[in-house]
């Protein structure tokens, strides 16, 4: 991969249209949402996306346009909610939802870490891979996997 860049001098209308596309070409498979703005504060781009890319993958290609960008991956509730269900059957507890204080049980001293914040820590740092669906935590090494999309869970 190499690092993106755009003409700084660019008006923001242009200069979104040259990102998104170049976003487009490094990532077909993912839909890129792309605003310019305008304020006190100066100007700045807000690039948004569902699944695909880490958010830091995305800074890097990003990181010679010379401009402010703000970067922000969405990944559905319903898939974080599944990443937690898997992850707690992955270590023996029973899930009942995703604010759920401890990871490991209730019965785990040591255990002070939210499943959420482990729930976001193990998506944000994942590359969602193209024509790919969530299929569980590898339950050694702690990584999402992943299945086709067309294929039955069952």
């Amino acid at each position: 991969m190499t690092p993106l860049s755009i003409d700084r001098n660019l008006s923001r209308r242009e200069f979104g249209k040259q990102l998104k596309a170049a976003l487009a070409a490094e990532w077909p498979h993912v839909k890129w949402s792309v605003r310019g703005y305008r304020g006190s504060a100066g100007e700045w781009v807000n690039v948004y996306w569902e699944f695909g890319p880490t958010g830091e993958r995305v800074r890097e290609f990003t990181a010679n346009t010379g401009r402010k960008l703000t970067l922000t991956r969405s990944i559905p509730d319903t898939v974080l909610e599944e990443v937690a269900r898997s992850l707690r059957e992955a270590n023996g507890v029973e899930f009942r939802d995703i604010d759920q204080q401890h990871l490991y049980g209730p019965e785990d001293p040591e255990d002070t870490e939210r499943l959420g914040t482990r729930v976001h820590m193990l998506v944000s740092g994942t590359e969602w891979p193209a024509g790919k669906v969530f299929d569980g935590v590898d339950s050694t090494f702690g990584y999402l996997t992943f299945r086709d999309e067309k294929e039955n869970q069952g």
